[in-house]
C-alpha cells in the first residue's frame, strides 16, 4: 500500500491556520509534513 505525504506550502500570513490543520491531520492519521513541526531550530 502506497503512502502520500501531505506537503504544507503556504504564506506566512496563514501559519496559525495551517498549523492547526497540520496537527488536525496527524490526529487523523495523516502524513504530514509541515516545516514548524518537522525541522529543528538549528537543522541544516
Amino acid at each position: 500500500m502506497s503512502t502520500e505525504t501531505i506537503f504544507f506550502s503556504y504564506s506566512r500570513d496563514d501559519t496559525e491556520f495551517v498549523l492547526q490543520l497540520a496537527k488536525n491531520l496527524r490526529q487523523a492519521g495523516a502524513d504530514v509534513w509541515l516545516d514548524q513541526l518537522d525541522i529543528s531550530p538549528g537543522s541544516r
